[in-house]
């Protein structure tokens, strides 16, 4: 049987992952802005990010996320969202 130590290994690089992958994509996010302000679109775009979680649960649904998963996920990335439209006056 794991030990939790080794549990709390595993945890600790995902979670070094995730926190590597959300700065490249706070980044990307940021040259999207500037590119959208260049171009004189709008920086939020609704169906975009309807888009975005649609996408996450059908990528969850191949990976046969229980619905509760599913759920929390998508709370973590509608939270990532609202967090980018805080921030927008930073560009």
């Amino acid at each position: 049987m794991k030990s939790i130590n080794n549990f709390r290994h595993q945890i600790d690089e995902i979670d070094q992952a995730i926190a590597e992958l959300l700065l490249r994509r706070d980044n990307l996010v940021v040259q999207t802005w500037r590119a959208k302000i260049e171009s004189a679109i709008p920086l939020f775009d609704p169906a975009r990010e309807a888009q975005i979680i649609e996408n996450l649960r059908n990528n969850l649904n191949l990976h046969d996320a229980k619905p509760e998963q599913i759920e929390r996920v998508e709370r973590i990335y509608k939270f990532i969202l609202n967090l980018n439209q805080e921030r927008k006056n930073e560009v």
